[in-house]
C-alpha cells in the first residue's frame, strides 16, 4: 500500500489548519516501524540510565549519612533486598560507579538514537524534494502555466528544509517525553506528594504559556507566506533584470520586494518574541512553584533533607526537560506551516499528474492532422474549428499575428494541452487515444524564448541523456549550424555556456537550441518563432539550414517573418481563432 494511503492519513492531518504540531511525530513512518522501534528503544534506555542513575545518589547519600538503607524509602529498599541477595555490600565507590556507569550509558544510547535521526531526517528532506522534482516532471504544462516558480522554488528549498528540521524535532519531542516519565516515576518513588505537586506545576506552567505557542505557530505561517512572496518576487526581478535596469524601473521594483520582506520581518519578530518569552519565563515559573512546594513539604514534615534533595535533583532535571519540551514544541509549530506548504504542492502536482497507461503512439511516417480543432484558456475561446495538415518532411508555418494562437496549435500538437473538440491525427490515429509522452519522444522542440542552462555547451545540447555521445551531440551542432563556431572555442563542447549564455549571440544560441532538438533525430520538429531575435543576414542562414533538414525531418514552425513564409512548402494564416491555407508562393 502507498505511504500516502496509510491509516493514520498523516498527511491529510498534518494539512488542516487546526492540526497541532505534535501530529508532526507521524512524520516517523517514513523510515518504518523496525527504524522507528530501534530508536524508541535507545531513547527509552537513555531515560531509564539516567533515572536509575539519579536514583543512585538517594541510597549514596545514606551511606555517607550512615543510615539504613531501608530508610531511603522505595528505592533504598530495593538496594538492600539486591545487596541481601547477592551478598555484595554497596559503598560509596561502588555506588558512585554505578552512577557514572548508567550516565555514560545513558550518553551513548542518545548518541546512537540522534545519529539515527540525523540520517533519517536527511534521508526524508532528500525523499521529499526527490517525490516534488518526480511530481513536478509528470505534471501537466497547464499546472506550470498556472504556478509561480518562486513558489515551487520556495518548496525545493525553504519547505524542504524546514520540513525535515521537524522530522527531527519529532524525535526531540519523543526524547524529552520519555526523559520525563522517567523522571515521574522515579519522583514518586521517592516521594509521591512532592511529584503530584511538581506535576501540577508543570502543567500549570505549560498552561500559562500557551499564548506564546500560538504566536509561534502565527509567526510560522507568517514566514512561510512571506519566504513564498519574497522568493516569487525575486526570481521575477532577477529573470526581468535586464530591461529592468535598462529602463532604470528599479526603484519601482524594490518597493514591492521591500513589502514582501516587512511581512518576513514580522514573523521572525513575532518567532523572536515568543522564542524570549518561552525561553525566559519557564524556568523562573517552575522554580517558583516548585520552590512553593519544597517549603510546604518541609514544613509539612514530609521527607527527611537527602529525600528532599534527591527528589528535588530529579525534579529538577524533569523541569528543565519540560522547559526543553515546551521550547521544542514551540519550535515545532512554528514550521507547521513550511510543512503544510510543502505538502500541498506536493498534492497539487501529483493531483495535475499527465495521464499514462495508453497504448503508445505511433511513429509519424505520413503526416500529422488537425481536425476541426477548438480551444478556451480560462474560458476564453482561442481556436475556432482549425484544420490543416503537417506533411512529412516538409517544412510547414503557421502565420498570424501576436495573440492569434500560433503558438496554442504547437502545445496542442505537442500534447501539452487536450482540445475542447476536434482532433490530432498522427498518421490516422488519434493522439487522444495514445501515450503523448511516447508521442513527445518523436519530437524536437525549440521555444520562442531560447533558455540555455549554466553548464556545459554539451550538457545543453544533450540534456544529459547517457546514451547521447559527444559525435551525436557534434552532428546535431553541424546540422543547426553551430559545428564552425563550437569547433573554434578553446574548449569545444565542454565550454562552460556560463549564466543567461551572454558569451554567445542572439543567433548563436538560437543555433544550440536547434541542436539540442535535433540530437535525439526527431521525426517532428518543432519552431516556435525561431528566427524574432535574429539580424536579416543570420535569418537567412538559419532559413537555409532549416531547408536543408527537411530531407532529414519534419518541421512545423511558427514565425510571423516573411523569410521562414517564403522556405515554406505549405503555409497556414491563423487569424480569429481559424486557420487558412496560403500559396507558399504568396508570402
Amino acid at each position: 500500500m502507498p505511504r500516502r494511503n496509510m491509516k493514520f492519513g498523516y498527511k491529510e492531518r498534518l494539512q488542516s489548519d487546526n492540526a497541532s504540531g505534535l501530529r508532526l511525530l507521524l512524520l516517523v513512518r517514513h523510515i518504518g516501524r523496525g527504524q522507528a522501534a530501534i530508536i524508541l528503544a535507545l531513547l527509552i534506555l537513555s531515560g531509564i540510565s539516567e533515572g536509575i542513575g539519579l536514583a543512585t545518589f538517594l541510597p549514596l547519600f545514606a551511606t555517607v549519612s550512615g543510615s539504613s538503607l531501608t530508610d531511603s524509602g522505595p528505592i533504598g529498599g530495593l538496594v538492600a533486598a539486591i545487596s541481601s541477595a547477592t551478598g555484595f555490600e554497596p559503598g560509596v565507590a561502588s555506588l558512585l560507579l554505578l552512577a557514572t556507569a548508567l550516565f555514560w550509558l545513558k550518553a551513548l544510547a542518545v548518541v546512537g538514537a540522534r545519529v539515527r535521526v540525523g540520517n533519517a531526517s536527511a534521508e526524508f528532506a532528500s525523499d521529499l524534494r526527490a517525490k516534488l522534482f518526480d511530481a513536478l516532471a509528470h505534471a501537466r504544462w497547464s499546472y506550470f502555466k498556472q504556478k509561480p516558480t518562486g513558489n515551487l522554488a520556495n518548496a525545493l528549498t525553504t519547505e524542504a528544509s524546514k520540513t525535515a528540521a521537524t522530522f527531527a524535532s519529532s524525535f526531540d519531542i519523543l526524547a524529552s517525553v520519555v526523559q520525563i516519565a522517567v523522571y515521574v516515576l522515579v519522583a514518586l518513588l521517592i516521594n509521591w506528594q512532592l511529584t503530584l505537586g511538581a506535576l501540577a506545576a508543570s502543567t500549570v506552567v505549560w498552561s500559562l504559556l500557551q499564548y506564546f505557542v500560538r504566536m509561534a505557530r502565527r509567526a510560522g505561517r507568517l514566514q512561510r507566506d512571506a519566504y513564498s512572496a519574497v522568493t516569487r518576487r525575486l526570481v521575477d526581478h532577477l529573470v526581468g533584470i535586464k530591461p529592468i535596469k535598462a529602463m532604470a524601473a528599479e526603484d519601482r521594483f524594490t518597493p514591492m520586494l521591500m513589502r514582501e520582506n516587512a511581512n518576513l520581518h514580522h514573523g521572525l519578530r513575532l518567532s523572536a518574541i515568543s522564542n524570549a518569552f518561552l525561553m525566559g519565563l519557564v524556568e523562573p515559573l517552575l522554580v517558583t512553584l516548585m520552590a512553593g512546594i519544597a517549603f510546604a513539604t518541609l514544613v509539612l514534615g514530609q521527607g527527611d533533607l537527602a529525600t528532599l534533595l534527591v527528589v528535588a535533583m530529579t525534579l529538577y532535571r524533569m523541569a528543565a526537560t519540560v522547559m526543553k519540551l515546551q521550547a521544542q514544541y514551540q519550535g515545532l509549530v512554528s514550521c507547521e506551516g513550511f510543512v503544510q506548504g510543502i505538502l500541498r504542492e506536493l498534492e497539487e502536482a501529483r493531483a495535475a499528474r499527465e495521464p499514462s497507461g495508453k497504448p503508445a503512439a505511433p511513429l509519424m511516417t505520413r503526416d500529422l492532422t488537425v481536425e476541426n480543432v477548438s480551444f478556451a484558456f480560462e474560458g476564453q475561446s482561442v481556436l475556432r474549428g482549425v484544420s490543416l495538415r503537417v506533411e512529412k518532411e516538409r517544412l510547414t508555418v503557421l502565420s498570424g499575428g501576436s495573440g492569434s494562437g500560433k503558438t496554442t496549435i504547437l502545445d496542442l500538437l505537442v500534447g501539452m494541452y487536450e482540445p475542447a473538440s476536434g482532433s490530432i491525427r498522427i498518421d490516422g490515429v488519434p493522439l487522444a487515444e495514445r501515450d503523448a509522452l511516447s508521442w513527445r519522444h518523436q519530437i524536437g522542440y525549440v521555444p520562442q524564448d531560447v533558455l540555455l542552462f549554466n553548464d556545459t555547451l554539451f550538457a545543453n545540447v544533450t540534456l544529459m541523456d547517457p546514451s547521447l555521445t559527444e559525435a551525436d551531440a557534434m552532428r546535431a551542432l553541424d546540422l543547426a549550424g553551430a559545428g564552425s563556431f563550437v569547433k573554434e572555442l578553446p574548449e569545444g563542447l565542454h565550454t562552460g555556456i556560463g549564466e543567461r549564455a551572454q558569451r554567445f549571440s542572439g543567433g548563436q544560441r538560437q543555433r544550440i537550441a536547434l541542436a539540442r532538438a535535433l540530437v535525439r533525430r526527431p521525426r517532428l520538429l518543432v519552431l516556435d518563432e525561431p528566427t524574432s531575435a535574429l539580424d536579416p543576414a543570420t535569418e537567412a542562414q538559419l532559413c537555409a539550414t532549416l531547408c536543408q533538414l527537411t530531407s532529414e525531418t519534419t518541421i512545423l514552425a511558427v514565425s510571423h517573418q516573411p523569410a521562414l513564409a517564403q522556405a515554406a512548402d505549405r503555409l497556414y494564416h491563423i487569424s480569429d481563432g481559424v486557420a487558412r491555407e496560403l500559396a507558399a508562393a504568396a508570402a
